[in-house]
């Protein structure tokens, strides 16, 4: 970003709330807001900014957890601003980009099974699904692991 030796650069502030539902339920509400800078690499304009926002909530119930936010940055170009390399078929800029994204989680033990949706719902064409599982090793064996090497 411009007087920085770097692509690109933010600052942000984030805030997050828990709200008890009971003994094992609850429900966390988050919420950002910043400003974020990068690099173009376009001759007229080299540099962009843009508000970084995003909002979300994970809900916590017993041995699940379901999220849901809304990210995404509005740029000081818009959908105004073309990229003329070719004449005959200018783009738009494109610097405003909002994602949806959801995520569910489920405990078995040590282990976690997760699916994550994401959705570009502005100025981001694409969607990704991911299927997770993890296994968590307990405490227990991590220290009968330096036993051994001692």
């Amino acid at each position: 970003a411009r007087y920085t030796d770097s692509p690109g650069y933010f600052f942000d502030l984030s805030l997050g709330k828990d709200l008890t539902l009971g003994v094992k339920n609850h429900i966390r509400m988050y919420g950002m807001l910043g400003f974020y800078s990068w690099q173009t690499n376009l001759t007229n304009n080299q540099q962009d900014d843009a508000v970084l926002y995003g909002v979300g909530a994970d809900f916590h119930l017993h041995k699940s957890i379901l999220s849901i936010n809304l990210d995404g940055y509005s740029g000081y170009f818009g959908n105004d601003t073309l990229i003329i390399i070719n004449p005959e078929k200018p783009l738009s800029f494109k610097d405003r980009p909002l994602v949806l994204r959801a995520k569910i989680e489920q405990w078995f033990g040590e282990w976690k099974l997760g699916l994550r949706y994401q959705a570009g719902l502005h100025d981001f064409q694409y969607q990704s699904v991911r299927l997770e599982i993890s296994y968590y090793l307990s405490e227990d064996f991590l220290k009968n692991k330096k036993k051994e090497k001692l």
